[in-house]
């Protein structure tokens, strides 16, 4: 993908899981070990059981509604990718080896409102950096304070719609948790905590970031989580 945006001259930026991932790739300590988390079922109401997920959607933000169509057209479906239907219409999705790899693109311009607050891609223009993925390689990402600031979103988005009638609730609880694991492991790659507060109250996600750090905090024992040296001071 890195190489198709750079060959065809796009401007893209890799957001969600996957960023996470390369940012904690080369770190100290490791991303989460999706699995293993020891989570309290009845407590979410997940009549089938808990099943925490790795990163399957690759997340992808263009500058325009055109890149993002071109995307679409020239790699996606020339690599086998079709639209998955009306419930996610955003979403490209290939089946591979039993498993399904989705795309997920969005523009630039794209913005919806949580919990009161408009939260947009468009900070990505100013708060983002090139992300290594492998020699010789690499792609636009956010700072890894924009990043941790987008995690802090999508967790407090996503525990609010799983109270939604006809709320998918093991998928949601899955992706919560793998919200709660991103932000914990981009936190402990080291973040400067003054960075990280000025630009949320800077980006209007001072109480989005406080409402996730409360959720984390308050479920942090069902979590299972281990392996994060700093996260006792980050959550207080």
């Amino acid at each position: 993908i890195a190489r198709w945006v750079a060959e065809n001259k796009k401007t893209a930026y890799l957001v969600g899981g996957w960023a996470v991932y390369y940012y904690c790739k080369h770190g100290e300590r490791p991303a989460g070990k999706y699995g293993e988390a020891v989570f309290d079922k009845s407590k979410h109401d997940d009549p089938f059981g808990f099943q925490p997920l790795g990163s399957k959607d690759i997340d992808i933000v263009f500058a325009n509604k055109d890149e993002k169509e071109g995307f679409e057209e020239e790699y996606c479906r020339n690599n086998g990718y079709s639209k998955r239907g009306s419930f996610h219409p955003r979403e490209m999705v290939k089946l591979v080896n039993g498993i399904e790899i989705v795309f997920d693109p969005d523009v630039l311009s794209k913005n919806r409102k949580v919990r009161g607050t408009s939260v947009g891609w468009n900070h990505l223009v100013s708060h983002s950096t090139r992300l290594e993925l492998d020699s010789g390689i690499s792609i636009l990402a956010p700072t890894k304070e924009l990043l941790l600031l987008y995690k802090c979103v999508a967790l407090v988005e996503r525990t609010d719609g799983r109270k939604q009638p006809g709320a998918e609730v093991i998928r949601l609880d899955s992706k919560i948790w793998k919200d709660a694991n991103d932000i914990l492991a981009l936190h402990d790659t080291g973040i400067d905590q003054s960075a990280l507060a000025l630009l949320a109250e800077k980006i209007g996600l001072k109480e989005i970031f406080k409402d996730a750090k409360q959720i984390i905090s308050r479920n942090y024992g069902d979590y299972g989580f281990t392996q994060y040296a700093f996260s006792k001071n980050f959550l207080e």
